[in-house]
């Protein structure tokens, strides 16, 4: 029959404190390990989790068994009771092919007990080392948690860093009395073209009355002339 750490072995409990150890003796893990850990861990303690459920089938099994088993051996002592208790010493050969089958039973129940002790120490390792994995995977995920924001902010503030840094080149680069003194050369250009604006609107105006007068004197001049012609005209 095999023993409870044999069972153990099988079902794998051994990777089980292996990937624990791991966990306690890691100080520093990547996310990426971290998580793949704890999926190992998950998945042992889903083996471990069906081997608790299929060790309970088998305790219950083996109670019900012994329970029958009980009964039986009950029933032969109080059949054996009776033939043996009738006064009647010829009846107690009947007795014999009982006795026999209760010394069976109660062989198959002594198998059975060491049997049905196993699994029920088995069932306590198991479901110690279930309530463990549990307790080590909720803090295993806790960190990961923990871990994921962590490395997100720590991304973020990188990321803030790095633009800051982007922006104080670009101001250190900036042109500064440069700047001002082509502003000031543009200014000092503007003023020019206003002013020489200025000018030409004024030549312009200057020429537009040059032509209005010489335009004036024109029609004078021929109103003048027309006025000679008709004095001419009244002395003939």
């Amino acid at each position: 029959m095999k023993s409870v750490f044999d069972k153990l072995r099988e079902i794998g409990l051994g990777s089980v404190h292996g990937v624990l150890d791991g966990l306690r003796k890691s100080e520093v893990l990547s996310l990426p390990i971290a998580e793949q850990n704890l999926r190992d861990l998950i998945a042992q303690r889903d083996k471990v989790d069906q081997s608790v459920t299929s060790t309970i089938a088998s305790i219950q099994m083996l109670t019900k068994e012994q329970s029958e088993r009980a009964k039986r051996i009950t029933k032969l002592e109080s059949t054996m009771t009776h033939i043996l208790t009738d006064d009647d010493p010829n009846n107690d050969a009947a007795a014999e092919p009982l006795m026999a089958e209760k010394l069976q039973i109660e062989s198959a129940r002594d198998r059975a007990q060491v049997e049905l002790d196993d699994h029920t120490a088995t069932r306590a390792v198991l479901e110690q080392a279930l309530g463990m994995i549990n307790s080590r995977a909720s803090e295993v995920q806790a960190q990961i948690d923990e871990l994921r924001s962590t490395e997100h902010t720590a991304a973020a503030k990188s990321a803030a860093k790095t633009a800051l840094q982007n922006a104080r080149q670009i101001l250190e680069k900036a042109p500064g009395a440069e700047l001002d003194s082509t502003l000031a050369a543009a200014r000092r250009r503007g003023a020019e073209a206003d002013v020489g604006l200025q000018r030409e609107m004024s030549k312009i105006g200057a020429a537009t009355n040059s032509m209005a007068r010489n335009a004036e004197v024109g029609d004078a001049l021929a109103k003048f002339k027309a006025g000679l012609a008709k004095k001419d005209a009244a002395a003939a």
